[in-house]
């Protein structure tokens, strides 16, 4: 996110706390502007991997000519010939070239058909926020190159859902990255199309039966439950996902105090631990998921994500479609925030992360070695575990961060980015050519390997993970990510599992939750810091939903 990005996010956030802009304006505002920001640092592992010196580097000089212009990507520039491409990956040189490649899947009718005809002339046009383009161009490159497409990469820099609102309106975008709301707003104003009847032929590798089989026996079911609208469509494949409020543990910490390796098996134990530590002497031993990035956004994450952990998937709201409200004051949800008020009351967290707004210095808050544990995204663990960013690493080098495993529950709230497709009607073959496009980008190459969603987690800096079990945990990822692991032989699986498991917020598929969530923003601070009573929260929080509900309705 630039300076000018986070100084609109706050300033949209003040005017709304000062009560300056009233909560549907806030939504108005953020949930266009500040949602797209918001989804650019969920997928731009903060400033570490934009800017830290322990970050992959990028291939090449990027320029965006503007808000939603092309990049242009000198060092990816290259067309990547049938010849021969040399790729280095985790150190390892693997020659690749079309016909090798392809020998993998020999019977896919879409090779032969990128062997055998001319490449089409009218350009298909993909739009991303601005994580990495380097990488995504290089990747842009290589899909055209296997199936003999012709892509044209476009970078929105600033207000990115604002812009690819008005680019699908205007018929002037094929495929994008997405967040789940915003996927299902689009479905529902009829912009976007649905995925099922996506079938391999000759311009596509991939049917999406095949796709969502592979996502579910991945584990990570609740990817397509996310992705799939009320009434029944599927609107999105996997581009991205991650944990955020997933516990992580500084060791290095924990073996001053007789705890490392002692993992706590659930929340109940996690605060145990917490007191442990702090009679031992580390004055506030948790960094907790209390940030308020922007209205809707930060604290209210890591509340519902414990509150689902803790209570499982029903424990704030019903299935779909009714979404009753199903939390009261004799809740798992109320016993939660007893809970935050105790760590609040011991003075066992930092009280100034309430007023903190940036990714960034909650990055930076756990680098700094302090604190027992941390929760927050699961993608930063690579770069708590760099000795250019952080002081989490034992005398001898070693990464000192671990990864909490899930045991009688999961951490953390799910994140899932995905990607669509415009509903194209009036031109059927730009329709089966970005169907395969969005599952070579959102699934397989033509080797049967998930391409880009590889490179970007080996590439990118951060601890990326995709939709698919078999990439999370491949050996090259493993060899990329090995000297950032604080025990290599059982993390990736320990992630991926934390991924499975991880609180799932099956609200998003409604668009009161957006709101919702701008409601537990506004209130839990308040009554942690003590001017609410639990049972006013509780009443502020149900009556807000049922509200919503019945307006949205």
């Amino acid at each position: 996110m630039t300076n000018s990005e986070k100084n609109s996010m706050n300033k949209i956030a003040a005017e709304y706390a000062a009560k300056q802009m009233n909560r549907r304006a806030a939504l108005s505002t953020a949930g266009k502007a500040a949602a797209g920001i918001a989804a650019i640092a969920v997928i731009g592992g903060a400033a570490y991997a934009m800017s830290n010196q322990g970050a992959a580097p990028a291939a090449g000089p990027v320029t965006v000519t503007a808000s939603a212009q092309t990049v242009t990507q000198a060092a990816a520039a290259q067309t990547i010939t049938a010849a021969a491409q040399t790729v280095t990956a985790a150190g390892t040189t693997v020659k690749q070239t079309i016909t090798e490649a392809a020998e993998a899947i020999t019977d896919k009718i879409a090779i032969k058909r990128a062997r055998s005809e001319p490449r089409p002339t009218e350009k298909m046009t993909f739009v991303i926020w601005p994580f990495r383009p380097d990488q995504v161009q290089v990747s842009v490159n290589i899909y055209m190159d296997q199936l003999n497409e012709n892509v044209n990469l476009e970078t929105v820099t600033t207000d990115y859902f604002s812009v690819l609102e008005v680019k699908l309106l205007g018929q002037d975008l094929d495929m994008a990255y997405t967040t789940p709301d915003f996927a299902h707003r689009m479905w529902g104003a009829g912009l976007i199309r649905g995925l099922d009847d996506i079938e391999e032929h000759e311009y596509n590798l991939w049917d999406i039966d095949v796709i969502r089989k592979d996502i579910i026996d991945s584990g990570y079911e609740t990817f397509v439950r996310t992705y799939t609208t009320l009434d029944n469509n599927y609107i999105g494949i996997p581009y991205y996902q991650s944990s955020l409020g997933c516990v992580q543990k500084n060791e290095v910490l924990a073996e001053t105090v007789g705890l490392r390796d002692v993992m706590p098996a659930n929340y109940a134990e996690l605060y145990s631990q917490i007191d442990t530590a702090q009679d031992k002497g580390i004055s506030q031993p948790l960094i907790p998921l209390w940030y308020i990035a922007f209205p809707g956004w930060g604290i209210s994450q890591g509340y519902v994500g414990e509150v689902l952990n803790r209570g499982g998937e029903n424990g704030l709201f019903k299935s779909a479609p009714g979404f009753e409200v199903n939390f009261d004051t004799n809740s798992e949800a109320a016993e939660v925030l007893k809970d935050w008020k105790r760590l609040y009351d011991k003075n066992q967290i930092p009280r100034g992360i309430l007023s903190m707004t940036s990714d960034s210095d909650i990055d930076g808050m756990y680098a700094t070695g302090k604190f027992l544990y941390g929760k927050w995204w699961l993608y930063m663990l690579r770069g708590w575990n760099d000795a250019n960013f952080s002081k989490t690493i034992f005398p001898d080098g070693r990464p000192g961060t671990s990864v909490v495993p899930p045991k009688d529950h999961g951490w953390g709230y799910a994140v899932q980015q995905g990607y669509l497709a415009r509903d194209i009607h009036d031109n059927a073959l730009l329709r089966k050519r970005v169907e395969g496009m969005l599952t070579w980008f959102g699934y397989y190459d033509i080797e049967g390997r998930a391409n880009h969603c590889l490179r970007i987690a080996r590439d990118s800096g951060i601890s990326a993970h995709c939709g698919y079990k078999s990439a999370n945990t491949a050996d090259e990822l493993k060899a990329a990510w090995e000297p950032y692991l604080y025990d290599p032989s059982t993390e990736l699986e320990t992630m991926s599992d934390v991924l499975a498991t991880t609180g799932w917020f099956e609200g998003t598929r409604a668009l009161w939750s957006n709101e919702w969530m701008i409601s537990c923003t506004d209130n839990i601070p308040i009554y942690l810091q003590g001017d609410l009573s639990l049972e006013d929260l509780i009443d502020r929080l149900r009556e807000d939903a049922f509200e919503l509900q019945a307006e949205y309705a």
